[in-house]
């Protein structure tokens, strides 16, 4: 058994302090996660990447590389950020906290202003960072002889995982509606799902399980016979809602 975080967890400022506590609470059972972009707050990711692979380097999977879970399953995972590629990124007036709580984004601010062009560059290193070094754990699982991959990562890779409630119903009771073509920019990241796709294309007798964060609503979609990608319900403050028990052969 594990204990699995699709990120999300705290701020930057006492991400160290939060994490320590989740590893203690659980344990002895192995804790895992991957970073969201809350836990870069206050912060910036060269300083929280440095500070998790001093302290946590094995349970941060975009540290971690690929754990063996039993002979034929291993993890895998990558923080991930969401890209730009799907939907309208202009045209509406929608802002992430992101760009003003993470100091790295100061560089895509004009006098105070967003600059969208500017973020859209930013982000799209950052997400094909992160993808090319999943797809690089993934090969090096395959290599080994592992059958069956469960990847975490916190950036909905498909807009089908990117359901989210109407605004002040966040609630289990009620249905989830499809992020607006204004979220769906910030709230994907498509380049790992399209590296998500080709890899489970081009080896159809392996078993890709995707978890992840961000959008706030539970739902599961079969992308592939051998690729199914789910996110978890959510609710800020109350971590105990999302907690999903999951079962793999």
């Amino acid at each position: 058994d594990i204990v699995l975080c699709t990120g999300d967890i705290s701020n930057g400022d006492c991400i160290e302090e939060d994490i320590q506590q989740l590893i203690t609470e659980v344990n002895p059972v192995k804790f895992y996660f991957v970073l969201g972009n809350h836990d870069y707050w206050n912060s910036g990711f060269l300083e929280i990447k440095q500070q998790m692979n001093s302290c946590f380097s094995d349970s941060w999977l975009t540290s971690a590389g690929c754990v063996k879970l039993t002979e034929e399953v291993c993890l895998v995972g990558e923080d991930g950020w969401y890209d730009g590629q799907l939907g309208k990124p202009f045209g509406s007036g929608i802002q992430m906290n992101d760009w003003f709580k993470i100091k790295d984004f100061n560089q895509c601010l004009e006098f105070g202003e967003v600059n969208k062009t500017k973020i859209l560059d930013f982000i799209k290193i950052q997400a094909e960072q992160s993808a090319l070094k999943l797809k690089s754990k993934i090969e090096f699982g395959i290599a080994a002889g592992f059958k069956t991959f469960v990847v975490a990562t916190h950036m909905p890779p498909f807009a089908d995982n990117a359901l989210d409630y109407p605004y002040g119903k966040k609630k289990p009771t009620t249905k989830p509606e499809k992020s607006s073509v204004y979220s769906l920019p910030w709230y994907t990241n498509k380049t790992m799902g399209d590296t998500l796709t080709n890899l489970a294309e081009l080896y159809p007798d392996k078993m890709f399980n995707v978890f992840c964060g961000h959008a706030h609503a539970d739902c599961t979609v079969k992308h592939k016979d051998n690729l199914i990608c789910s996110t978890a319900y959510s609710v800020y403050g109350k971590p105990e809602k999302s907690i999903k028990v999951i079962e793999l052969a």
